[in-house]
């Protein structure tokens, strides 16, 4: 009697295991690749949020502060389209739909433009697939520590993830 109630908990125990962390692939901002660029300047006018700030009683963040150094341009597939387009098909040329999304931000840190691209998608950031990182040219010159600290420390990201220096916009070497 004893051992079939010890083989009942063994038996109960295995088949209630599971997948305790399963997350759907329509729930995950797969993020293919990072462009980061100089950001140009705001034009003169709407530098300053003070007043618009002071109106809603809201403090200004001071990471926020001044002028957004970097342009960031975050590149995500898009489900939905992927899956119709013939196997090596690209996002570019075909005249099909493209099949990837790209979202740019701009900020002084990439810390500060992952917290504002979590609010833009319904799903958090997935950056174990990221395959490039594309730096411009003018930002590597000023360090490279800087801007590549969070994605060293961050647990998901790869660590054969390529990084490359471009001379021309980082931006719209997403696309090829």
């Amino acid at each position: 009697m004893r051992n079939k109630k010890l083989i009942l908990l063994l038996m109960a125990v295995y088949f209630l295991t599971g997948c305790w962390d399963n997350q759907e692939i329509q729930e995950r901002g797969y993020v293919l690749g990072i462009a980061i660029d100089k950001a140009s300047p705001i034009p003169k006018g709407q530098e300053s949020m003070d007043e618009y700030l002071s109106e809603r009683d809201v403090e200004e963040m001071p990471v926020q502060k001044g002028q957004p150094k970097y342009s960031y341009t975050i590149q995500l597939p898009i489900l939905a389209n992927a899956r119709n387009q013939p196997s090596g098909a690209g996002s570019g040329g075909g005249g099909g739909e493209e099949v990837t999304w790209d979202l740019t931000m701009r900020g002084n840190s990439f810390m500060e433009v992952n917290r504002e691209f979590s609010t833009r998608l319904d799903y958090p950031p997935y950056y174990e697939h990221l395959q490039a990182i594309i730096i411009n040219e003018d930002v590597a010159k000023e360090g490279l520590s800087q801007i590549l600290d969070m994605f060293f420390r961050d647990h998901e990201m790869r660590r054969r993830t390529r990084i490359f220096i471009t001379p021309h916009e980082a931006k719209y070497i997403l696309d090829v």
